[in-house]
């Protein structure tokens, strides 16, 4: 999740993982649960969306690669936002990245859902839509497909990524698809 700052430039949200190490004899050097031994709380930033996408911090790489997410983001949704929202969000986002991870209640989609409640953004899709009812631009997942949701001066727990980024995207259909 991307949150405007105060200082106008675009910070980096992520739960990412618990620290603790999965070995498996088939599996070469095993890996962390969760994807990351670290969470990313809003240190890093960028001057937009875009230029977050095109940055070589948004890579695929070893999961201990402090430099890359690990996992290279294809599109985000903008959602529009206040400066108190954003402050609340990204308040809320560092409150859950000092919890445990937990993949059923605490993970990277679970986090954007709960980041999202606290600021008073609406996380489910209006009373009466259903699943077709998406923006124009939606992406399809092509196998597994890495989304992203973006917060800025713009911005059911047990979701995959993926399926919480169309649940957000429907509770919020005035955003804007960025690529």
């Amino acid at each position: 999740m991307l949150i405007t700052g105060d200082d106008g430039k675009y910070h980096f949200f992520s739960i990412n993982g618990n620290n603790i190490y999965l070995s498996a004899r088939f599996v070469s050097g095993g890996w962390y649960a969760g994807n990351r031994r670290y969470n990313d709380l809003g240190e890093r930033s960028w001057d937009s969306p875009a230029d977050f996408l095109r940055s070589s911090f948004n890579s695929n790489g070893r999961t201990s690669d402090a430099s890359v997410t690990a996992c290279h983001y294809t599109v985000g949704y903008a959602i529009a936002t206040t400066a108190e929202q954003n402050a609340t969000m990204a308040a809320t986002f560092t409150r859950l990245g000092s919890s445990a991870y937990n993949l059923l209640n605490n993970n990277c989609a679970t986090a954007c859902i709960k980041t999202m409640q606290s600021a008073g953004l609406p996380v489910e899709p209006p009373e009466g839509s259903d699943d077709d009812d998406m923006p124009p631009g939606m992406p399809q997942p092509d196998g597994f497909q890495r989304v992203f949701i973006f917060v800025s001066n713009l911005t059911g727990a047990y979701d995959f990524p993926y399926l919480t980024f169309r649940r957000l995207v429907r509770a919020n259909p005035g955003g804007t698809f960025i690529r």
